[in-house]
């Protein structure tokens, strides 16, 4: 089981692809539901960020690319990562080979204004440390602070064994989500009960013992169930299957 469950506010928000990227609802209207349902606090969309703090936020989900921030700009993610308590950053580097290296430095700066923050590279598809042979190398030489979010429901078993064979300290969080095969839409996990019990058990087998959010679920991505209510009542279905799994 995981240790924590968090909820991923990008879920619930349907302008989270928008250009513009506004949000159309309010955590703070949501934090008491979400704690209710039993989840165990937000990973945060950045552009949920408001002021007071929330308070009940674990993981910042950043969307700045380390290697092309400007000093101003990682200066202004520091104090919000500050101000909003998170113990987790994510973050992703670009699609140029040279973007790793380039982020270095700057994610160093941003460790050092961020004590007691893990900073996680969610090493996605369509990025330049999607292939774990190229992120395995280059989180391992980095300090301990620094590690790794997978994706167990939709990447390859491959995938997970190499980064939990390689270097298991580093692997700190899960992203959920599921597709229905046949749609490519965003299912609900009961709708493929034994591939994700199989997942989820290989992956406790291989030795993860952390938190997961609960990233996407069905109604993510357009359509009449695209809504704050109903992308929530998915989400505690979810949630609902995960913990009697």
């Amino acid at each position: 089981m995981f240790t924590k469950l968090y909820l991923g506010s990008v879920l619930l928000e349907p302008k989270r692809w928008s250009k513009e990227r506004h949000p159309s609802i309010d955590l703070r209207e949501w934090t008491p539901r979400m704690l209710a349902a039993g989840f165990d606090g937000w990973d945060m969309w950045e552009f949920h960020d408001q002021t007071p703090p929330l308070g009940e936020v674990r993981v910042y989900n950043s969307y700045l690319l380390p290697e092309e921030a400007s000093p101003e700009a990682i200066t202004d993610l520091a104090e919000r990562v500050k101000r909003s308590k998170a113990t987790m950053l994510k973050f992703n580097v670009g699609k140029a080979p040279e973007a790793p290296s380039r982020a270095v430095p700057v994610m160093m700066d941003l460790a050092e204004r961020c004590p007691g923050v893990d900073l996680l590279c969610e090493c996605h598809p369509g990025t330049a440390l999607e292939d774990p042979e190229v992120a395995i190398p280059w989180v391992d030489v980095l300090p301990e602070r620094f590690g790794v979010i997978l994706h167990p429901l939709g990447e390859e078993n491959t995938i997970l064994h190499r980064y939990l064979e390689a270097i298991p300290e580093r692997v700190r969080l899960m992203h959920l989500q599921l597709k229905n095969l046949e749609t490519g839409k965003r299912a609900l996990l009961e709708e493929r009960p034994d591939v994700v019990r199989a997942r989820l058990e290989e992956l406790f087998e291989l030795g993860f013992d952390g938190p997961a959010t609960l990233e996407f679920t069905r109604g993510v991505g357009g359509g009449p169930e695209d809504v704050p209510e109903k992308l929530f009542e998915n989400a505690q279905k979810d949630l609902a299957f995960l913990q009697i799994r």
